[in-house]
């Protein structure tokens, strides 16, 4: 009894200690410099020392993090990613089928419903998994979730007519895989803090390596299974992935995320805003990369072949670009890189792509572009997980997802306006355009971050100024 009252003791006045070291420091990173406590402007992926990770320190019941465990998680995540955004990448092979040999007398535009509503719900569902955690916990949410994707594979591989395939691909699929991402970004900051930038770079590479796999499969069982066995065989996959991520994941410690599917007092944080809007602002930049590379690749006289083909070497440097970008953050900083990004694959645009018709300049073109434009999918992952609590973590990404969801919605039927009335379905510049100032207007928003954080509130995590 005395050696467990004094083993108390002892914890109660390190706790104190800590937490009189925090209180202690600053806002300037020079008078924390001389305390020997780190700067607020703590980098992508600098430890954490907010309360609840000392906390969590001094229980000897809660994993620390950073161990073996979690990167049993990341493993899981990556995988997770692999299938579900490895999946979107390939996306156009599905809709050459539909357009070509499933639905040839169906308009473009009526058959395109089908992979909108599927990326849209794919990113907006995710709003509803901090509310589902609350009630039932991380591993059986991660249950249901690949349960309801998993359905949605499988009904979609008995559906003949298009309202069928918006419903089961579209609407169950992507609300089941919605959640899966989420979840998946949200366990890499629960159980990471001093490698977290890495962690989630490692995680959001998945997206792209996931292309690398699933191309070549669905290129083969296509024509000789058709596109009802090519759905039950993704189906199978999505299963796997799903029971691995429901093996894994679990609560490092007391996790009680909030249960409103909108908290108004996150959205009232100016830092939410510009999470949000860069999240709408960079979807747009991946689907334009997406849905129209390979058309223009075939635009300029290449095989439809060569253009699909493109899809990986997008797929395959998109996945190194998004862990280069743990690299450069931890270099230059969070809020630098996405500057580096945003704008260079603006100059990218407007220097290679739109200007040239030459296939070897288009291939120049794609090889520099796929390093730049994913960075920002793990860097902005990663300002919500340095800049807000445990318990608003899932909240904070679910609203970052529903963007990214929105501007799906929104973004290709404005892409299919421009290249049809602008553009007159034969000239793709107004697309191509409409990319590079987006992402003049996502740097410009960077910037207006780092004002902002210099300015007015130093204490945001955004990486050094």
């Amino acid at each position: 009894m005395v050696k467990s009252d004094t083993f108390a003791s002892k914890k109660s006045d390190i706790k104190c200690q800590d937490l009189a070291f925090l209180n202690s420091a600053t806002i300037d990173p020079e008078k924390n410099a001389a305390l020997g406590i780190p700067s607020s402007q703590a980098e992508f992926g600098e430890i954490d020392i907010s309360k609840e990770n000392i906390d969590a320190q001094l229980d000897p019941d809660i994993p620390p993090p950073d161990g073996l465990y979690s990167w049993i998680v990341v493993v899981a995540g990556c995988f997770c990613y692999m299938n579900i955004f490895g999946g979107i990448t390939v996306s156009g092979i599905l809709q050459e089928y539909y357009l070509n040999t499933m639905f040839p007398d169906t308009p473009a535009a009526t058959i395109s419903w089908i992979n909108t509503i599927s990326f849209t719900l794919g990113y907006m569902g995710g709003i509803f998994a901090g509310p589902l955690v609350s009630y039932i916990g991380i591993r059986y949410v991660t249950l249901l979730a690949a349960v309801i994707s998993t359905v949605g594979l499988l009904l979609a591989s008995f559906c003949s007519e298009i309202w069928q395939l918006v419903l089961t691909q579209g609407v169950i699929y992507g609300f089941g895989s919605s959640l899966l991402i989420n979840l998946s970004v949200t366990m890499a900051t629960l159980w990471l803090v001093k490698h977290r930038s890495l962690a989630l770079g490692i995680i959001a590479s998945g997206g792209g390596f996931g292309g690398l796999i699933l191309a070549p499969a669905m290129r083969k069982t296509l024509p000789a299974l058709g596109i009802h066995w090519t759905f039950r065989v993704l189906a199978s996959l999505n299963l796997l992935s799903g029971l691995f991520c429901f093996a894994i994941y679990k609560e490092r410690g007391p996790f009680n995320p909030i249960r409103r599917i909108i908290d108004f007092k996150l959205l009232k944080r100016p830092i939410t805003i510009f999470i949000c809007l860069a999240a709408f602002f960079n979807q747009y930049g991946m689907s334009l990369i997406v849905l129209y590379f390979p058309a223009t690749i075939a635009d300029i006289g290449q095989t439809r072949a060569t253009a699909a083909n493109t899809a990986l070497i997008y797929s395959a440097i998109g996945g190194f670009g998004r862990i280069l970008a743990n690299i450069l953050s931890k270099r230059v900083g969070n809020n630098n890189t996405l500057l580096f990004s945003s704008l260079g694959s603006c100059v990218l645009i407007f220097s290679m792509w739109l200007p040239s018709r030459n296939f070897t300049v288009y291939l120049i073109f794609i090889s520099f572009f796929a390093l730049l434009f994913p960075m920002a999918f793990p860097l902005i992952t990663a300002l919500v997980s340095n800049n807000y609590k445990n318990e608003e973590i899932l909240l904070a990404n679910g609203l970052m997802f529903f963007f990214y969801g929105l501007s799906a919605l929104c973004g290709v039927p404005i892409m299919g306006l421009l290249f049809d009335h602008l553009g007159h379905r034969q000239n793709f510049s107004p697309v191509i355009v409409s990319g590079g100032i987006i992402y003049f207007i996502n740097f410009t928003l960077f910037l207006t971050l780092r004002y902002y954080v210099k300015k007015y509130d130093p204490t945001l995590k955004i990486g050094r100024i």
